[in-house]
């Protein structure tokens, strides 16, 4: 007959206890070395001390973990400011450090005490940066920036399913389908880069266009082994990528005539093989429950929101009264539509929430008595009260309805999956 293999989660009888301390040392410098040149240096020292004890009541794809690590951070960075008569260059380099100060099971398929560890590979990356902005008339001005960075995974990746305890330490302690951590991941990297221009419109007016591009490499993960011993499992690995890139269009009117205003907007893409480090897990489950494997290639990302428009209008009268109104709106984040059986109709995430915005609005108003300052206020939170879905069932692209058989009203009604509504405060202030 047929087998059915998916991990099974406890949320009673749980005792959970998380600790995390650090002692951190900085020291930073900033020297005008000469009329051109303007140095800026720095150090960075970061030892943790983290303790993480979960016991679930039965043996789980969340399944015991107790483990006590003190992995160490360290940067060091130098920026060199070279200032000209029409042009300004920012040239700088940054040294990143990462000793996990764990060991780890180097032979993926051996998880027995037959199997070979080793200590997690010390991580150091270099990381140049480079900026300039150089004026081509005398109302606008070129600029460009170009940079590499590097993030840390999350630690719970690394010591994730390692029980101290246990006997079989350094190995994880592992049950069927359980996913373990692998202290040997590197940092993620980035490279970004950006070009734009500033132009000014009028004296008080000004507008800059950025066209940006980001990539994003050794993304977290998961990997699935199934002939390891002694049983199949999953680790976190570096080995997805992502990448997003646009145009961002902004105007401000810097304070005058009683009022200042900025808008901007943004047209972004962002698109990868994962869209999160449980993807490829999730995948193995869909592929368990329902035949299902997606197939390997580039997708929309779940953060993926092609448009934004943001706005803020300042109108005030100095020591009297003041208005202020914000604006935010954005195109919908994407999903993954489905039938009734939960099986794909469509591209992993070719499907979209409706856009979403809000307009609030904070008025004052600036009084004397009895020697004191007061000051009226109301702030008003989505003034025209739009109801901001935020999530929908994947099988109708309704907030309100699935196709499911069975599904209660209960079931259906889900107030979280939209925003909040308006909202009012009005207050007075003493001012000294």
């Amino acid at each position: 007959g047929d087998t059915l293999r998916a991990p099974a989660y406890s949320e009673e009888n749980d005792d959970q206890n998380y600790r995390s301390q650090s002692i951190t040392f900085n020291f930073d410098i900033t020297s005008q070395v000469s009329r051109h040149h303007q140095i800026k240096a720095g150090l960075e020292y970061k030892r943790l001390d983290l303790r993480n004890h979960i016991i679930n009541g039965i043996k789980t794809a969340n399944d015991t973990t107790l483990y006590r690590f003190k992995p160490i951070q360290a940067a060091a960075y130098i920026q060199d400011k070279i200032e000209f008569k029409d042009m300004v260059i920012n040239v700088g380099l940054r040294w990143d450090y990462l000793d996990p100060k764990s060991p780890y099971v180097a032979t993926s398929n051996d998880l027995t005490q037959t199997g070979k560890v080793e200590n997690a590979e010390v991580k150091t990356h270099l990381s140049p940066r480079l900026g300039f902005g150089y004026p081509i008339t005398d109302k606008a001005v070129l600029h460009f920036a170009y940079g590499m960075f590097t993030q840390n995974p999350d630690y719970n990746y690394f010591y994730r399913g390692i029980y101290r305890d246990s006997p079989l330490y350094p190995f994880p302690d592992i049950a069927e389908h359980f996913i373990v951590g692998n202290a040997n991941l590197k940092p993620e990297r980035t490279t970004a880069y950006e070009l734009g221009t500033e132009l000014m419109l009028a004296d008080d007016i000004a507008m800059d266009v950025t066209l940006f591009y980001k990539d994003i490499y050794d993304y977290v993960s998961t990997r699935y082994f199934p002939f390891a011993q002694p049983q199949d499992y999953f680790t976190f690995v570096n080995e997805d990528y992502a990448n997003s890139r646009g145009i961002e269009v902004s105007i401000e009117k810097r304070f005058s005539n009683y009022f200042s205003a900025r808008i901007n907007y943004t047209y972004s893409r962002a698109e990868g093989n994962s869209q999160s480090e449980f993807t490829h897990f999730n995948e193995y489950i869909n592929a368990s429950v329902l035949q299902e494997i997606p197939p390997k290639k580039t997708i929309t990302l779940a953060w993926d929101q092609p448009h934004t428009l943001n706005f803020i209008i300042d109108v005030r009268k100095p020591n009297d009264w003041g208005l202020n109104i914000y604006g935010r709106f954005g195109s919908g984040l994407p999903y993954s539509p489905t039938d009734a059986r939960g099986r794909l109709t469509d591209e992993r995430n070719s499907a979209r929430l409706p856009w979403n915005g809000s307009v609030d609005v904070r008025f004052n108003k600036d009084f004397g008595f009895m020697g004191f300052k007061q000051r009226i206020f109301v702030d008003i939170t989505n003034v025209f009260d739009k109801r901001n879905v935020l999530n929908v069932f994947s099988s109708t692209g309704s907030p309100t309805f699935d196709l499911i058989p069975g599904r209660s009203e209960e079931f259906m009604d889900r107030p979280h999956w939209f925003g909040p509504p308006r909202h009012v405060e009005a207050g007075l202030q003493f001012v000294f």
